[in-house]
């Protein structure tokens, strides 16, 4: 019974009817088409912006590290040559703003190491984290020592080793910013 009352619709149709039926649907399709792409571009985007975040401040966390750590290094030197040449000024306190450079560089270190990673950069993190630890512990706290012991001809002498853990550490979180933007 039903479907000879559709049967007989559809043949009392006309055919201006059917095809305004065939536009609404085609209408109908391309909204649905068009919202759901909408829908996908803002996922995108907000993923995209996402991990546009992170690399931001994961670079950033670096960059504030190396600032310090070369703060760190200047101020070592002003130190030097307060011990090797005595002036006014005494080094003690240049070597306290030394420390507040390393500890603000190592702080600004582990902000960088709290943030999310990709799998794709865990090898260029690890290698980053050896550097940084041999410069800090091998380099940096060795000249430090020597400094508040007065010994200018052995933190000279340590002035080399210093430059290319630096120079290491460097290479390292160009690597790792390379491996991020991959």
């Amino acid at each position: 019974m039903v479907t000879g009352k559709a049967m007989k619709w559809h043949d009392n149709m006309t055919v201006k009817l059917s095809w305004s039926l065939v536009l609404l649907a085609f209408s109908v399709m391309i909204l649905l088409i068009g919202g759901l792409s909408i829908y996908a571009n803002h996922q995108s985007r907000q993923s995209f912006d996402t991990l546009n975040q992170i690399h931001v401040e994961q670079a950033g966390a670096l960059q504030r590290t190396y600032i310090n750590l070369l703060q760190a290094q200047v101020a070592m030197d002003r130190a030097a040559e307060l011990i090797r040449v005595p002036s006014f000024d005494e080094p003690a306190p240049v070597i306290d703003r030394v420390e507040a450079f390393m500890t603000q560089a190592r702080a600004e270190f582990d902000t960088f190491l709290a943030r999310p990673a990709e799998a794709e950069q865990a090898d260029a993190i690890e290698a980053l984290s050896g550097a940084i630890d041999s410069l800090f512990n091998v380099g940096l706290k060795l000249q430090l020592v020597l400094l508040r012991e007065g010994d200018f001809a052995g933190y000279r002498s340590g002035r080399s080793r210093v430059s290319d853990m630096s120079q290491t550490f460097v290479v390292a979180a160009d690597q790792f910013l390379v491996a991020s933007r991959a």
